[in-house]
């Protein structure tokens, strides 16, 4: 948190609520896309550095959707309040943390859900070594969910190994599998 406090006693920070004020003044759209370019390079490595510690494959992401829906969405006379105010770096610490936290979630979820899948032993589907055998299944199932059932399931693979085997990205692994359960879930599950 000191480094948030740190941050607002700048040079840098004056200039900023100079380039709003002239924003606002104006009302010109090249006077607001220099100030959020301002600011948008003035926060883009606070707002990096803690989306890097949750998710170092997404803090892109997540930065461009934290300076989105948290900076952009908010009128100009909002950001000088909070600006003026000196917590806008704390502000945006916590958005990029409950982002994080979102995007958390939401791997959490998916995972439960391919996860959800067990074998059952007394299931004939079920072979004698404890794989699932899928053919019965294709009516339910394309021959690709099919495929990525098997590798997860019987031979085991983790999500980034089936991207490699298969060339594909892994949150599009994560995807299909979490479809195909679903599908599996709606036609074979009663009542």
């Amino acid at each position: 948190m000191l480094f948030c406090l740190t941050y607002f006693n700048t040079p840098i920070m004056e200039t900023l609520k100079v380039l709003l004020q002239t924003a606002i003044d104006s009302g010109n759209l090249a006077d607001k896309q220099i100030f959020y370019k301002a600011l948008y390079k003035q926060y883009f490595f606070l707002v990096y550095a803690v989306a890097k510690r949750w998710h170092p494959s997404l803090a892109d992401d997540i930065v461009q959707e934290v300076f989105l829906s948290k900076v952009l969405s908010r009128s100009l006379t909002d950001l000088s309040r909070i600006l003026n105010h000196r917590n806008f770096a704390a502000f945006l610490v916590k958005a990029t943390q409950h982002r994080c936290f979102d995007v958390h979630a939401v791997r959490v979820r998916e995972q439960d859900k391919v996860d959800a899948l067990s074998v059952d032993k007394s299931d004939p589907s079920s072979t004698k070594d404890g794989k699932i055998d899928f053919e019965p299944l294709r009516r339910y199932l394309s021959v690709q969910e099919i495929r990525l059932l098997d590798l997860k399931f019987n031979q085991g693979l983790e999500n980034f190994e089936i991207r490699d085997q298969l060339g594909i990205r892994e949150d599009a692994v994560r995807q299909r599998l979490s479809r195909a359960v679903k599908k599996l879930r709606k036609n074979l599950c009663v009542g």
